[in-house]
């Protein structure tokens, strides 16, 4: 049951960052350029990338662990 308790964990936290992202969309499509909000775009897809390559096969290293 400790594996199912981190990975709600995980995906609450994951959650909580969406969410805080979405909220401070505006604040930064207000406060960047047009080119600096390209960048932030492509840094944020690049992590959204390397956030699923790196949680592949998280569940199961946590519920192996029996």
């Amino acid at each position: 049951m400790n594996g199912i308790k981190q990975i709600a964990y995980f995906g609450l936290s994951t959650l909580s960052l969406k969410v805080l992202g979405f909220a401070l969309l505006p604040i930064s499509t207000r406060i960047l350029s047009q080119t600096e909000f390209g960048e932030l775009t492509f840094l944020v897809s690049i992590s959204a990338v390397m956030s699923l390559l790196l949680c592949l096969g998280l569940p199961e290293l946590l519920l192996s662990n029996k």
